[in-house]
């Protein structure tokens, strides 16, 4: 085997130090192709690259999705700040990593079947744990985390870690608001009038060797919303700890077994380089993306290499389970069902929780002891015709309402929202238009208002009835979701399933990287959803599968205090019939009040005609933080909600000029 370092742009010298220090062969890159073309033809050479400031996140995507194809364990050396990429270089080859192996796990959602403790140096905490932040400080070899973020910051419980506060850097790029002369913290809460900041920790307060960041966006690239430099990854990277970093580049699902598969493979002596390729192997073969990165030395083992367990199918094997995480292997990647055999004479029951990987033969085994022991493990697939049986679609509309409704039902039971549809008044509205649709269809005597619309006769009552009925709806659920959005992340207003993912081949209209698309069938309603993700711009829209996307046209830079005009443009088939959309614009969530204001906007659209644009006015108040912002739209379509954003950055009103943007 051959260990290669790849330089490329302004990563070369920090490729050149690294390649003279480690004796490894050095490759240098003239651009993204070739790095892609060594990666193809590596065989079985272990690989890092040090691209320097200029790699995008679709730079990282095409050479992750290179590594994972290529089975390559690849390594970064992170340079997105000057000098970042040499002082990465010296910290991987010099770090010196601890004796003991300690790890630590902990999720903002629990395993199910987690039982928190501490077995044999491997501490499983509970999302609740009243002492994380004293835990996760604690030096020790291993700390994988799973939790919401940004590329800035990390939900951790009730407090954050804070990129800003690790950030000796100058404010030379765009970034949030919290980002820009002492501007306020975009997780700050409004209490009488007054901006009250959350609790707030370093990056450089998570103490140990190996990082294992199962999150959004762990590390910023080129191109990104917010400077990379400045971003939770690289902050990570100059502190003290992180020896080595196993994060993202972009937005994932996030799954508990993620970092624990991580833990396993690396308490089980696996190299650095190999767990994140089985990462992305995993990933990818559940949810189609690649979104993990190592950046450190992909030929680093941290302990004594052990085999794995193959579980045989449907009779009793032997397995030594160590405490703490275990990794498993079954006899193909249909859902399993394990059960563990009676202890012996004398012994105590044993305690371990399993979960498989979708779509994978991997399982993850939590054995809650202080000492290994083997126990009898049965593998037996599950029965498949047990299913969750989604309702059935009677009509597009019909779907629709049902998706709807239960935004409204999980919006009631959400405590940030609940006051919005606390009258019931939506919620009773849209059960009257779904339950009138059933008995149109029930009855045949649904209206098809298309012929009226496309005639010049003169519609008659009940048409023009059912119009202004649909117009009355759609104004109340944009205002909803208007309202809804502001108080909830867009990107968790509509929780679908996993779905297709399709090939990420198209180009951001904001930013320029690449967007990939998830088509997938919501269980409730049966109704087809279409969310898109840009690299660098993080969620772009999440709509029915009637258009292919939505893109907000304007200015990409507005001042405080003005209004603006923008254009949504909806791409996709013609309308297969009469539709009634409307929309608003607004700033996404944050904690000052009232930020932003506009109009409702109103299109009525025939049968077979494509769904022209919709004008659309946004006035930004002259209280708002300068920074980058989300500007998102409201969308109602006969019944449906739908939403989209973009960024924007806002600027102080003595700035000369506007940029056009899109």
């Amino acid at each position: 085997m051959t260990d290669l370092i790849i330089g490329l742009g302004d990563g070369m010298p920090a490729a050149r130090y690294f390649a003279t220090a480690s004796s490894r062969t050095i490759v240098e890159a003239s651009n993204i192709d070739d790095v892609l073309s060594t990666i193809e033809n590596a065989s079985d050479n272990s690989l890092i690259v040090s691209g320097g400031s200029a790699l995008t996140s679709s730079d990282l995507c095409r050479i992750a999705r290179a590594g994972s194809a290529a089975d390559t364990p690849m390594g970064f050396i992170a340079g997105w700040n000057e000098g970042d990429a040499l002082q990465h270089a010296r910290k991987i080859l010099d770090y010196r990593w601890m004796a003991e192996r300690d790890a630590l796990f902990w999720s903002l959602t629990d395993l199910p079947g987690l039982v928190p403790g501490c077995f044999a140096g491997t501490e499983l905490l509970s999302s609740s744990d009243s002492d994380l932040l004293q835990r996760v400080s604690k030096p020790r070899h291993a700390t994988a985390l799973a939790s919401h973020g940004n590329g800035i910051d990390f939900l951790l419980k009730d407090t954050f870690l804070c990129s800003i506060l690790d950030d000796s850097l100058s404010a030379k790029a765009p970034f949030r608001p919290c980002g820009h002369d002492a501007g306020p913290c975009i997780h700050a809460k409004n209490v009488n009038g007054q901006l009250v900041e959350p609790l707030r920790y370093r990056p450089s307060d998570i103490a140990a060797d190996v990082i294992i960041l199962a999150t959004c966006h762990g590390m910023l690239a080129a191109g990104s919303l917010c400077d990379p430099a400045r971003s939770l990854g690289a902050a990570m990277i100059r502190s003290p700890w992180a020896g080595a970093l196993i994060t993202t580049y972009m937005d994932i699902r996030g799954e508990n077994w993620e970092p624990l598969v991580a833990l396993g493979m690396l308490q089980a002596g696996h190299r650095l380089g190999a767990i994140c390729t089985e990462l992305n192997k995993l990933t990818q073969a559940c949810d189609g993306d690649t979104p993990w990165l190592l950046f450190g030395d992909p030929t680093v083992a941290l302990a004594e290499r052990r085999q794995p367990l193959r579980l045989p199918a449907g009779k009793p094997s032997s397995a030594r389970l160590q405490p703490g995480v275990n990794l498993l292997e079954l006899p193909s990647s249909e859902p399993h069902l394990i059960s563990v055999g009676a202890p012996d004479a004398g012994q105590a029951s044993c305690r371990v929780s399993f979960q498989q990987v979708p779509g994978a033969t991997t399982l993850v085994a939590v054995h809650y002891a202080d000492a290994p022991r083997t126990v009898q493990l049965t593998a037996e697939a599950a029965d498949r015709s047990v299913r969750f049986d989604a309702l059935r679609s009677v009509r597009s509309t019909i779907d629709q309402l049902a998706f709807t409704r239960s935004v409204l039902d999980q919006a009631a039971k959400t405590p940030t929202t609940a006051e919005l549809v606390a009258d019931g008044s939506l919620r009773s509205l849209v059960s009257t238009r779904l339950s009138q649709h059933i008995e149109h269809v029930k009855y045949g005597s649904s209206y098809d208002l298309a012929s009226s619309l496309s005639s010049k006769s003169k519609p008659s009552q009940g048409e023009l009835h059912e119009r202004e009925t649909w117009i009355q709806l759609n104004s109340a659920l944009t205002l909803f979701l208007a309202a809804y959005q502001q108080r909830d992340s867009p990107t968790t207003c509509f929780d679908t399933p996993r779905g297709t993912l399709l090939p990420a081949e198209t180009e951001c209209p904001y930013c320029g990287m690449l967007v990939a698309q998830r088509v997938s069938r919501d269980p409730v309603s049966s109704l087809t959803r279409r969310t898109s993700w840009c690299s660098g711009c993080a969620f772009l829209s999440n709509t029915s599968s009637a258009v292919d996307t939505v893109t907000i046209k304007g200015p990409g830079t507005i001042r405080v205090g003005s209004r603006q005009e923008y254009t949504l443009v909806f791409d996709g088939p013609p309308a297969p019939g009469w539709s009634v959309i409307h929309a608003c614009l607004r700033i996404q969530r944050t904690p000052w009040p009232a930020n932003s204001e506009g109009p409702i906007g109103e299109i009525i659209v025939q049968r077979g005609e494509p769904l022209p644009p919709l004008k659309l006015l946004i006035g930004i108040r002259p209280d708002v933080p300068v920074g980058v912002h989300y500007l998102v739209a409201a969308i109602a379509a006969q019944g449906d909600l739908w939403i989209c954003r973009r960024p924007i950055f806002v600027e102080s009103p003595g700035t000369d000029g506007c940029s056009d943007g899109f």
